[in-house]
């Protein structure tokens, strides 16, 4: 036990640490499309349980796990490739009056991919699909604190989500904020 003690005594926390932070800030756009490959996965895995029983099942959440993993990424590819390139930092999301077009493009990509997501629901019977097979309740870290079990349940949940988002992107361009610039001699 005193040698497990010493061996995290020896551990450079603080460095560890701050090279977490370090890739969260600076690669946010790769974490989060890795998030997104687990959804995806998540999904992937859901449908292998639907093997022998629900063909029709299986076949909708293999569906589902691709698009997800297709369109839910979108916005995070693009601020991945601005930072990557060293154009786009994690904070330029929240400062758009400076114009940075990696940023606006994040916005844009999303409204692309949320507009998509309203098609799917109200025209192409999203809703109905969502609901018939408990897409929102399926995935295990779901924080929709009620179930959803009709197609109205399931666009409660879009207009929550969206209603959410766009009083998010409202503060962003509405609040002045100060200038942010973290790990710039990282």
């Amino acid at each position: 036990m005193e040698n497990i003690q010493k061996l995290f005594e020896q551990i450079p926390w603080e460095k560890i640490i701050g090279g977490l932070a370090y890739v969260m800030f600076l690669h946010t756009g790769l974490v989060f499309i890795a998030l997104t490959a687990c959804w995806s996965w998540q999904w992937r895995s859901i449908a292998r349980s639907y093997a022998e029983t629900d063909k029709e099942a299986e076949q909708a959440f293999l569906i589902y796990s691709k698009n997800v993993l297709i369109w839910a990424n979108l916005p995070w590819a693009v601020m991945a490739m601005g930072q990557l390139t060293g154009n786009m930092h994690f904070y330029d999301i929240f400062q758009l009056n400076e114009g940075n077009p990696f940023a606006i493009g994040f916005f844009v990509a999303f409204f692309f991919v949320m507009r998509r997501l309203y098609k799917w629901l109200y025209w192409q019977n999203g809703a109905e699909e969502s609901s018939k097979y408990n897409l929102v309740n399926a995935i295990p870290w779901n924080c929709w604190p009620m179930p959803c079990d009709s197609p109205s349940d399931v666009k409660k949940v879009f207009w929550v989500t969206l209603g959410i988002q766009l009083f998010t992107l409202a503060i962003i361009i509405f609040i002045p904020k100060p200038p942010i610039r973290v790990f710039e001699n990282y």
